[in-house]
């Protein structure tokens, strides 16, 4: 289990995810899954996802592959902490690394 996390995770941050940044848009962020069976999954949220009233953190497919049209590809640590602890939750979860 150890070793299956420690390829999951390098450095603290998601080894398959691709980060995009669009700051003029309500969900600035996109999240890219990559990997094995991964088949485009992505997140795109604003920077307070979990507000009741202006929070946005949608799923979706994509069509094509990623690229500049999500914006410009961001590291982990530039996403705010809410986002990050969302993301990481579904990423761990996605490869079968049980949370609790």
């Amino acid at each position: 289990m150890k070793a299956k996390l420690e390829n999951l995770i390098k450095n603290g941050a998601p080894r398959y995810l691709k980060i995009y940044d669009m700051p003029d848009t309500n969900d600035r962020y996109t999240i890219v899954f990559t990997g094995r069976g991964a088949n485009g999954l992505y997140v795109g949220c604003n920077e307070i996802p979990t507000s009741p009233n202006c929070g946005v953190y949608m799923h979706g497919n994509l069509k094509q592959k990623p690229g500049a049209y999500l914006g410009k590809r961001i590291q982990w640590t530039d996403l705010p902490e809410t986002v990050r602890n969302l993301v990481m939750s579904e990423y761990l979860i996605m490869w079968g690394i049980k949370t609790d």
